[in-house]
């Protein structure tokens, strides 16, 4: 969908434990890689170095800490 400003898709915050377990720390660094490059108008990637597969069970005061910069710095903000 067609944002105000010309860019397609909302913003979209991508919280990323870089050391994931499941997939492995380089499938972690590799899938944050690639959503920096997605969309970068609209997607914001937030690499958590000491955090795994759920960042927000395993650090959820730095993946508060991120949503509130995020949601401080969203274009939405008072609309």
């Amino acid at each position: 969908e067609e944002g105000d400003d010309g860019n397609s898709g909302f913003p979209t915050l991508v919280v990323m434990g870089l050391e994931d377990q499941v997939s492995s720390p380089a499938a972690a660094q590799a899938r944050a890689e690639l959503f920096c490059k997605l969309t970068p108008e609209t997607v914001t990637v937030e690499k958590i170095g000491d955090s795994g597969h759920c960042p927000h069970d395993e650090t959820p005061e730095k993946v508060a800490k991120a949503m509130l910069k995020w949601f401080a710095s969203s274009p939405l903000q008072g609309k």
